[in-house]
């Protein structure tokens, strides 16, 4: 599954993995598995921004530190150190959503922008909810994001260039 993920997506993957691990009960001394939740991965997509999320979040007229402070609150709190990561039971729903979301708008690699529109996309989850609550929407997101993706893989291939190479 992850070798669907863009560099930038597991980058965002890694990100939530190291928020879970640092997310541990005062004291724990236990070792074991820690579960990584939707509120991790959307700290993980918040810290691995692109130009696109970057647009979907100007255009929904907020800005990371927010999602960051309304999110907090929902965080979970591991009672054992980590020494081994899992997807939690939202946290799988939410990675389903996001391969449908990214082969929706037509997209073979899976990046930052489309774990968001994961996130922002389920009606029960409380991310979701709190992320609405701030204003974005999932139609309205998933518009910017199809209108700023590349349309061929001339496209892809001149932007990728640009943001690794410089030229």
């Amino acid at each position: 599954m992850w070798e669907r993920f863009s560099e930038e997506g597991r980058r965002a993957i890694g990100f939530a993995q190291e928020e879970a691990g640092a997310r541990v009960v005062e004291g724990a001394e236990e070792e074991g598995e820690v579960l990584i939740t939707s509120a991790h991965l959307l700290l993980g997509v918040i810290r691995e921004p692109n130009e696109i999320l970057a647009s979907v979040f100007v255009d929904a007229g907020v800005e990371a530190d927010q999602i960051h402070k309304a999110i907090e609150p929902l965080v979970y709190l591991s009672p054992v150190r980590a020494n081994a990561f899992r997807l939690s039971p939202d946290g799988v729903d939410s990675i389903d959503r996001t391969m449908l979301e990214a082969l929706m708008i037509g997209n073979v690699r899976v990046g930052p922008e489309h774990l968001f529109l994961g996130l922002v996309g389920d009606p029960s989850e409380r991310v979701g909810q709190v992320l609405r609550s701030l204003g974005f929407d999932l139609k309205r997101s998933r518009s910017v994001v199809h209108r700023l993706q590349p349309k061929s893989f001339k496209e892809w291939f001149r932007r990728y260039r640009l943001r690794t190479w410089g030229r």
